[in-house]
């Protein structure tokens, strides 16, 4: 039973009870006044019930969290892993001349990629810096420039090989 059906009950057992009363003596009917007693005492364990369900469903709430931070600490630990041995599989390729290896379970390559190494921040032309909260080196426009055979000053292409795991 809900507490509303409780609580219905119990209005409609009080009701129950004055009408129940022996106007000439003021005598209460003891079967009215001991079902409302069992309707207060039914009440009370669905309010205990569902006091102890709540305190339940919060422990619940703050061991899910815990779990949420383990689970991130985890994922991070294991992503951290993945990046330790993709790097010792490609200096392993690397050191062999190797640019592919491939079996029926996985395949490592190589991709070429660019990127712009800063090495003196301070010695980029400031056409090529962006605003930001602080100055920093626009690399887009570096590398473009760089392509185009522009000389800039304090910046250079390097090629990565970046091994691709499928």
């Amino acid at each position: 039973m809900t507490l509303y059906e409780i609580e219905r009950q119990i209005e409609e057992a009080i009701d129950k009870l004055f009408s129940a009363v022996d106007e000439e003596t003021g005598e209460v009917d003891e079967a009215a006044l001991h079902a409302l007693d069992e309707l207060k005492a039914e009440r009370a364990v669905k309010m205990d019930n569902i006091g102890a369900y709540i305190k339940n469903l919060e422990a619940e709430v703050v061991a899910l969290k815990e779990e949420s931070k383990a689970l991130a600490k985890r994922a991070d630990t294991k992503a951290r892993k993945i990046e330790r041995l993709k790097e010792y599989v490609a200096n392993n390729m690397l050191s062999r001349s190797e640019t592919k290896y491939e079996s029926t379970r996985v395949v490592f390559s190589f991709r070429k990629s660019e990127k712009v190494v800063i090495r003196d921040e301070n010695a980029i032309p400031k056409k090529y810096l962006v605003k930001k909260v602080e100055f920093a080196p626009d690399k887009v426009a570096i590398k473009a420039a760089l392509k185009a055979g522009s000389k800039v000053r304090g910046a250079e292409i390097v090629e990565n090989q970046n091994l691709q795991v499928k």
